[in-house]
Protein backbone atom coordinates (compact mmCIF):
# COMPACT_ATOMS: atom_id res chain seq x y z
CA UNK A 1 0.00 0.00 0.00
CA UNK A 2 2.29 2.77 -1.33
CA UNK A 3 -0.05 5.73 -0.86
CA UNK A 4 -0.33 4.68 3.31
CA UNK A 5 3.46 3.69 3.44
CA UNK A 6 4.10 7.18 2.34
CA UNK A 7 1.74 8.84 5.00
CA UNK A 8 3.17 6.63 7.37
CA UNK A 9 7.13 8.02 7.03
CA UNK A 10 5.10 11.69 6.86
CA UNK A 11 3.73 10.95 10.24
CA UNK A 12 7.31 9.41 11.16
CA UNK A 13 9.02 13.20 10.50
CA UNK A 14 6.56 15.15 11.64
CA UNK A 15 7.03 13.25 15.24
CA UNK A 16 10.14 14.76 15.27
CA UNK A 17 8.97 18.52 15.71
CA UNK A 18 5.95 17.17 18.23
CA UNK A 19 7.35 17.27 21.73
CA UNK A 20 9.34 20.46 20.51
CA UNK A 21 7.26 22.76 19.06
CA UNK A 22 6.88 26.74 19.54
CA UNK A 23 3.95 28.09 20.55
CA UNK A 24 2.90 31.75 21.00
CA UNK A 25 1.62 33.27 23.90
CA UNK A 26 -0.57 30.66 26.06
CA UNK A 27 -3.81 33.39 26.67
CA UNK A 28 -4.14 34.12 22.71
CA UNK A 29 -1.55 32.46 20.19
CA UNK A 30 -2.91 30.83 17.42
CA UNK A 31 -2.43 27.05 17.21
CA UNK A 32 -1.89 27.43 13.54
CA UNK A 33 1.32 29.72 13.82
CA UNK A 34 3.29 26.65 15.40
CA UNK A 35 6.87 26.06 14.47
CA UNK A 36 9.69 24.03 15.16
CA UNK A 37 12.39 24.67 17.33
CA UNK A 38 14.77 21.84 17.65
CA UNK A 39 18.07 20.73 17.62
CA UNK A 40 18.44 17.32 16.68
CA UNK A 41 21.31 15.10 14.90
CA UNK A 42 20.46 11.64 12.76
CA UNK A 43 22.58 9.11 14.84
CA UNK A 44 24.70 5.88 13.30
CA UNK A 45 26.93 3.84 14.75
CA UNK A 46 29.36 1.75 12.85
CA UNK A 47 32.45 -1.04 13.70
CA UNK A 48 34.24 -0.31 10.42
CA UNK A 49 34.08 1.63 7.47
CA UNK A 50 36.66 3.18 4.86
CA UNK A 51 36.82 6.57 2.18
CA UNK A 52 37.94 6.19 -1.23
CA UNK A 53 38.94 9.35 -3.06
CA UNK A 54 37.28 9.91 -6.40
CA UNK A 55 38.06 12.10 -9.38
CA UNK A 56 35.98 15.39 -8.34
CA UNK A 57 37.79 15.44 -4.78
CA UNK A 58 35.14 13.96 -3.03
CA UNK A 59 34.89 10.15 -1.14
CA UNK A 60 33.38 7.34 -1.37
CA UNK A 61 32.32 6.79 2.54
CA UNK A 62 31.05 3.39 3.75
CA UNK A 63 29.74 2.52 7.23
CA UNK A 64 30.22 -1.19 8.22
CA UNK A 65 27.97 -3.09 10.99
CA UNK A 66 24.96 -0.25 10.63
CA UNK A 67 21.81 -1.39 12.49
CA UNK A 68 18.70 -1.48 10.51
CA UNK A 69 17.44 1.70 12.14
CA UNK A 70 19.03 4.81 12.11
CA UNK A 71 18.28 7.09 15.35
CA UNK A 72 17.04 10.69 15.68
CA UNK A 73 18.39 12.12 19.02
CA UNK A 74 16.97 15.48 20.12
CA UNK A 75 19.19 17.76 22.40
CA UNK A 76 16.91 20.93 23.01
CA UNK A 77 14.82 21.95 24.17
CA UNK A 78 14.18 18.55 25.99
CA UNK A 79 15.94 15.04 25.06
CA UNK A 80 14.15 13.15 23.05
CA UNK A 81 14.93 9.49 20.88
CA UNK A 82 12.73 8.63 17.90
CA UNK A 83 13.97 5.46 15.38
CA UNK A 84 12.88 4.77 11.88
CA UNK A 85 14.15 2.03 9.68
CA UNK A 86 17.44 2.96 8.28
CA UNK A 87 15.96 1.47 4.51
CA UNK A 88 13.29 4.14 4.34
CA UNK A 89 15.61 6.90 5.43
CA UNK A 90 18.16 6.56 2.49
CA UNK A 91 15.61 5.64 0.32
CA UNK A 92 13.68 9.28 0.96
CA UNK A 93 16.78 11.13 0.63
CA UNK A 94 18.50 8.80 -2.35
CA UNK A 95 15.24 10.08 -3.89
CA UNK A 96 15.96 13.48 -3.84
CA UNK A 97 19.38 14.20 -5.48
CA UNK A 98 19.86 17.50 -4.68
CA UNK A 99 19.59 16.91 -0.78
CA UNK A 100 22.78 17.21 1.34
CA UNK A 101 23.45 17.75 4.97
CA UNK A 102 26.33 18.57 7.07
CA UNK A 103 27.53 15.85 9.48
CA UNK A 104 30.35 14.94 11.87
CA UNK A 105 32.09 11.65 11.76
CA UNK A 106 33.71 10.88 14.87
CA UNK A 107 36.64 8.16 14.34
CA UNK A 108 39.93 7.43 17.47
CA UNK A 109 40.30 11.27 18.51
CA UNK A 110 39.06 13.04 15.67
CA UNK A 111 35.91 14.73 14.78
CA UNK A 112 35.73 15.00 10.56
CA UNK A 113 33.71 17.74 9.61
CA UNK A 114 31.43 16.51 6.40
CA UNK A 115 28.57 17.21 3.69
CA UNK A 116 27.21 14.41 2.62
CA UNK A 117 25.15 13.28 -0.11
CA UNK A 118 23.81 10.14 -2.16
CA UNK A 119 23.17 7.38 0.77
CA UNK A 120 22.65 3.58 0.10
CA UNK A 121 21.93 1.29 3.13
CA UNK A 122 22.28 -2.68 2.59
CA UNK A 123 22.64 -5.36 4.79
CA UNK A 124 24.06 -3.13 7.27
CA UNK A 125 26.64 -1.08 5.26
CA UNK A 126 25.86 2.27 4.61
CA UNK A 127 27.64 4.29 2.06
CA UNK A 128 27.63 8.19 1.43
CA UNK A 129 29.22 10.73 -0.95
CA UNK A 130 30.90 12.32 1.20
CA UNK A 131 32.89 16.18 0.94
CA UNK A 132 35.76 16.70 3.86
CA UNK A 133 35.30 19.92 5.16
CA UNK A 134 37.71 20.03 8.26
CA UNK A 135 39.57 17.63 10.41
CA UNK A 136 39.54 18.38 13.98
CA UNK A 137 42.12 17.28 16.89
CA UNK A 138 42.35 16.94 20.08
CA UNK A 139 45.62 18.56 20.64
CA UNK A 140 47.04 20.55 16.82
CA UNK A 141 50.00 19.03 15.71
CA UNK A 142 52.28 20.80 13.29
CA UNK A 143 51.48 18.85 9.93
CA UNK A 144 48.14 18.39 10.74
CA UNK A 145 46.01 15.58 10.59
CA UNK A 146 45.06 13.17 8.20
CA UNK A 147 41.81 11.42 6.75
CA UNK A 148 42.06 7.80 7.72
CA UNK A 149 41.59 6.24 4.45
CA UNK A 150 40.11 2.82 6.83
CA UNK A 151 39.09 3.47 10.81
CA UNK A 152 37.28 0.84 13.19
CA UNK A 153 34.45 1.81 15.47
CA UNK A 154 32.79 5.17 14.35
CA UNK A 155 29.95 7.49 15.68
CA UNK A 156 28.16 9.65 12.12
CA UNK A 157 26.26 13.08 13.35
CA UNK A 158 24.07 14.06 10.89
CA UNK A 159 22.55 17.46 11.41
CA UNK A 160 18.81 17.85 11.28
CA UNK A 161 16.89 21.05 10.11
CA UNK A 162 13.68 22.27 8.99
CA UNK A 163 15.27 22.25 5.46
CA UNK A 164 16.75 18.46 5.37
CA UNK A 165 13.36 17.17 6.62
CA UNK A 166 11.60 18.86 4.04
CA UNK A 167 14.24 17.55 1.78
CA UNK A 168 13.28 14.20 2.74
CA UNK A 169 9.59 15.00 2.51
CA UNK A 170 9.88 16.01 -1.13
CA UNK A 171 12.32 12.69 -1.50
CA UNK A 172 9.32 10.84 -0.13
CA UNK A 173 6.77 12.68 -2.89
CA UNK A 174 9.29 11.83 -5.33
CA UNK A 175 9.14 8.27 -4.69
CA UNK A 176 5.21 7.85 -5.02
CA UNK A 177 4.65 10.47 -7.88
CA UNK A 178 2.46 9.45 -10.22
CA UNK A 179 1.00 6.64 -8.24
CA UNK A 180 -2.78 5.60 -8.18
CA UNK A 181 -4.23 4.22 -4.91
CA UNK A 182 -5.64 0.78 -5.05
CA UNK A 183 -9.00 -0.13 -4.02
CA UNK A 184 -7.77 -1.27 -0.84
CA UNK A 185 -6.01 1.86 -0.26
CA UNK A 186 -8.92 3.95 -0.74
CA UNK A 187 -10.99 1.85 1.85
CA UNK A 188 -7.83 2.63 4.22
CA UNK A 189 -7.61 6.05 3.38
CA UNK A 190 -11.43 6.88 4.04
CA UNK A 191 -11.67 4.55 7.26
CA UNK A 192 -8.71 6.91 8.68
CA UNK A 193 -10.20 10.42 7.57
CA UNK A 194 -13.34 9.40 8.92
CA UNK A 195 -11.70 8.27 11.87
CA UNK A 196 -9.18 11.46 12.19
CA UNK A 197 -12.45 13.76 12.17
CA UNK A 198 -14.17 12.21 14.67
CA UNK A 199 -10.52 12.45 17.18
CA UNK A 200 -10.41 16.03 15.95
CA UNK A 201 -13.73 16.83 17.07
CA UNK A 202 -13.18 14.93 20.82
CA UNK A 203 -9.78 16.81 21.12
CA UNK A 204 -11.51 20.59 19.94
CA UNK A 205 -14.22 20.06 22.69
CA UNK A 206 -10.83 19.56 25.59
CA UNK A 207 -9.30 22.15 24.00
CA UNK A 208 -12.21 24.53 24.71
CA UNK A 209 -12.81 22.89 27.63
CA UNK A 210 -8.86 23.99 29.03
CA UNK A 211 -9.43 27.30 27.10
CA UNK A 212 -12.39 28.43 29.13
CA UNK A 213 -10.64 26.94 32.25
CA UNK A 214 -7.10 28.73 31.51
CA UNK A 215 -9.01 32.06 30.85
CA UNK A 216 -9.17 32.13 34.99
CA UNK A 217 -5.51 31.91 35.36
CA UNK A 218 -5.13 28.05 35.99
CA UNK A 219 -1.74 26.93 34.65
CA UNK A 220 -2.17 23.37 33.99
CA UNK A 221 -5.29 24.46 32.18
CA UNK A 222 -3.00 26.23 29.77
CA UNK A 223 -0.56 23.82 29.27
CA UNK A 224 -3.13 21.35 28.75
CA UNK A 225 -4.68 23.60 25.96
CA UNK A 226 -1.19 24.58 24.20
CA UNK A 227 -0.72 20.83 23.96
CA UNK A 228 -3.63 19.58 22.33
CA UNK A 229 -3.55 22.59 19.92
CA UNK A 230 0.06 20.75 19.00
CA UNK A 231 -1.61 17.31 19.05
CA UNK A 232 -4.17 18.91 16.64
CA UNK A 233 -2.14 20.80 14.50
CA UNK A 234 0.41 18.46 13.92
CA UNK A 235 -2.35 15.64 13.31
CA UNK A 236 -4.02 17.14 11.07
CA UNK A 237 -0.47 18.24 8.68
CA UNK A 238 0.16 14.87 8.65
CA UNK A 239 -3.80 13.52 7.65
CA UNK A 240 -2.98 15.95 4.16
CA UNK A 241 -1.91 13.08 2.06
CA UNK A 242 -4.21 10.41 3.01
CA UNK A 243 -6.83 13.58 2.49
CA UNK A 244 -5.61 13.75 -0.93
CA UNK A 245 -5.49 9.99 -1.30
CA UNK A 246 -9.46 9.98 -0.28
CA UNK A 247 -10.68 12.65 -2.51
CA UNK A 248 -8.33 12.80 -5.54
CA UNK A 249 -7.21 9.41 -5.98
CA UNK A 250 -10.16 7.40 -5.46
CA UNK A 251 -13.57 7.73 -6.84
Amino acid sequence: MKTLARFTVIVLLIALVLPIASVGAQGGGDDEALAPDVAAVFYQAATAGSFEAMDDGSYTLTLEGVGENIIWLVSYPGMQVYTMPAMLFNDDWGANPELMANAVLEVDDLNIELILSAPTYADGVQTYVAIVENIIEPVETKDGPELPMMFADANLAIEWSLDFHNGLVAGIDARYEGARATPEECTAAKTAVNEWLVWDQQKAVEQNNARAVCSSGDAAACDLQTSIAIERYLTRQGMIPVIKVAYNECA
